[in-house]
């Protein structure tokens, strides 16, 4: 079972707690301008890897991610809104690349490429896994599952753009009416069964 919640920071921007079985995994938007995805839970300093599934009975959030993967793969980064523009961001000529597979692979832009936290995002039937591979903290070296999508000097530029838009329309989003529906629809069900 997946539960989000949104929660306002102290400087006005939203943490995104995506809450699974497994622990949180969170989009947080920092004060150097720049967008991390994260993961905590109690296997963090156990495992390397940490993934959950997303479902379309996900609705929303599952929604959101296939936009991301979509505006990846068929590579319009600033989403699907500029299709007017004459522009042209092969993610195959980036230095590193961007899609493996059919696989999103996003390495952290903390640390040097082959030390780095890596965000996976694998399109399955009707579903995405996406998994965090911890990485190492070039400047301390210390282990981390946190991801780093930089504004400005990504090595993916500008697909960070991407993971923005993805950001903000969480952060437009409100799942708390979402859920408050949820829950009126299910508790009228139990009204007309009794």
């Amino acid at each position: 079972m997946i539960n989000v919640i949104k929660k306002k920071d102290l400087d006005n921007t939203y943490g995104i707690f995506i809450e699974t079985d497994q622990g949180s995994f969170v989009f947080t938007f920092c004060g150097n301008l720049d967008l991390y995805f994260s993961y905590f839970g109690e296997d963090r300093l156990k495992k390397e890897e940490h993934s959950f599934i997303l479902n379309e009975n996900d609705d929303f959030l599952y929604k959101t991610f296939d936009n991301l993967y979509n505006a990846i793969v068929n590579e319009k980064p600033l989403g699907n809104g500029y299709d007017n523009l004459d522009l042209v961001y092969e993610h195959k000529n980036l230095s590193y690349p961007l899609l493996n597979n059919n696989v999103v692979e996003w390495h952290s832009d903390d640390s040097p490429y082959d030390e780095a936290a890596v965000l996976l995002i694998k399109k399955m039937d009707k579903s995405y896994k996406i998994t965090i591979k911890e990485g190492i903290i070039a400047d301390i070296g210390m282990r981390t599952a946190s991801v780093r999508f930089r504004n400005h000097g990504s090595i993916y530029e500008p697909y960070n753009v991407t993971f923005m838009n993805l950001y903000n329309d969480l952060c437009k989003h409100d799942f708390g009416n979402e859920q408050n529906a949820i829950n009126v629809y299910m508790s009228k069900i139990k009204v007309r069964k009794r």
